[in-house]
């Protein structure tokens, strides 16, 4: 399976009306009269959902900022609600039949408070599983060739199953692309080359089974489990920020924050040079995903891409250390790029 798609993505804007309409006859929309400030207030507003998830094979719980007294679910593609009940502020779903590990399924919500105030939501939900991987970014390409192009290289710390596993240019919160990794059995130990700037060639083939050597196409590794983004993304060259989490709306398990830049690059976006990559930084930074000198993170807290190239890698250096700041990282000497296998300690001097 392969996913990428946006906050902004015309689809899911598409499924959000398709709920609205879905959903309009079940729930009393609120009235759209009266006073508007009063409407926002602590207790005369709608529903907010924290979370959407699946919290076993066959459950699946929504969390609100309220408490809750009717809730109502259906999903896409359509599933068997066998029970269903409210606790609280959750309302959760019991499934007739398991859905697979990983698998996504937009769910349409209808929520209505102790207050009365209604609200319809979509969400994007993925399959429960059971034994997620604990793996890091290992190694990065971002000012990738034509015979070298941009990937990253992960490592597996834990073995599990790669279902949910989620991949973000940007943050979970915020982003450009994002890739949801397949249902895939992983030992602690393996290399997985995510190709973000493939060719569109028909030897890039997902290695979801045994054999590691199936896909051809540049940057793949006979050894590695190599895995391709549907569209060439690439990464940013100079600034960016790269997030794995163990699902969509899961844990920070690593991350990558890097900047050719300076604090007095501008004085507009603290030195990140666009409202874009700012807002990347802070919610980094709001998840205690990445670590400087001071509260607030500064490009000179970034790992500088600057001498790297198609052949010298950002490397993690390995042993793999995991302190969340750049000191984890260095450029491989030209060559020394390593996907698929060990990492070099060998350090690029200009």
């Amino acid at each position: 399976m392969k996913t990428m798609f946006s906050h902004h993505s015309p689809h899911a804007a598409l499924l959000s009306k398709v709920s609205l309409c879905w959903f309009g006859l079940l729930v009393a929309a609120c009235s759209p009269y009266g006073d508007v400030q009063m409407f926002l207030t602590d207790g005369l507003r709608p529903p907010v959902v924290t979370t959407v998830r699946f919290t076993s094979a066959t459950r699946i719980e929504i969390s609100c900022d309220t408490p809750l007294q009717r809730a109502a679910l259906r999903t896409d593609p359509p599933t068997v609600i066998s029970d269903s009940g409210i606790e609280g502020d959750m309302a959760w779903f019991e499934l007739a039949e398991e859905v697979a590990i990983g698998s996504r399924y937009a769910l349409f919500a209808a929520l209505q408070g102790r207050n009365g105030h209604s609200a319809q939501v979509m969400r994007w939900a993925y399959g429960y599983n059971p034994r997620p991987v604990d793996m890091i970014l290992n190694e990065v390409i971002m000012r990738g060739s034509g015979n070298n192009p941009d990937c990253l290289e992960f490592l597996v710390r834990s073995g599990g199953n790669l279902g949910g596993t989620a991949w973000y240019l940007g943050t979970s919160a915020v982003h450009d692309a994002a890739y949801i990794f397949p249902a895939v059995e992983v030992a602690a130990g393996d290399y997985i080359i995510l190709h973000v700037r493939p060719e569109g060639l028909p030897e890039e083939q997902d290695e979801l089974g045994a054999d590691l050597a199936l896909s051809g196409g540049k940057q793949s590794h006979p050894q590695a489990r190599d895995l391709w983004l549907p569209e060439a993304v690439g990464l940013p060259s100079n600034n960016g920020v790269l997030t794995l989490y163990s699902s969509p709306d899961g844990e920070l398990l690593d991350a990558l924050l890097y900047s050719n830049r300076s604090s007095a690059s501008d004085t507009a976006y603290r030195g990140f040079g666009t409202t874009k990559m700012l807002g990347w930084v802070d919610s980094l930074a709001e998840q205690g995903g990445w670590i400087g000198e001071y509260e607030l993170l500064r490009p000179e807290d970034a790992v500088s891409p600057e001498g790297s190239t198609g052949t010298r890698s950002v490397n993690r250096r390995y042993p793999p250390v995991v302190t969340r700041s750049r000191s984890d990282w260095h450029i491989v000497p030209t060559l020394g790029a390593t996907m698929g296998s060990q990492n070099s300690n060998e350090i690029y001097e200009p």
